[in-house]
């Protein structure tokens, strides 16, 4: 017969396990969130700064009524998000 004792050991044990689970899962989605801010920044900044070095002309061309277009200058493959804009 199984004494009250050991289910209590082997319940704190698997209590443990569990925890630890879902401390690791935490972890790695704090640590994917970050990744995907990094990377989101990374392309912001690395387009930005092929837009400082377009001449002027270029500029003018890529105009989309007050905001200037960098994908239309080749500095990157999609429209900046207005979000992402006002975040910067």
């Amino acid at each position: 017969m199984i004494s009250s004792h050991a289910v209590s050991k082997s319940t704190f044990r698997i209590s443990i396990v569990a925890a630890v689970v879902a401390a690791a899962y935490t972890a790695y989605e704090g640590w994917q969130s970050n990744v995907q801010a990094y990377n989101g920044t990374l392309q912001m900044v690395l387009t930005y700064e092929c837009g400082g070095a377009q001449s002027d002309d270029n500029l003018r061309a890529a105009l989309n009524g007050a905001r200037v277009d960098l994908s239309k200058v080749g500095c990157s493959n999609r429209p900046l998000k207005p979000d992402l804009i006002r975040a910067a």
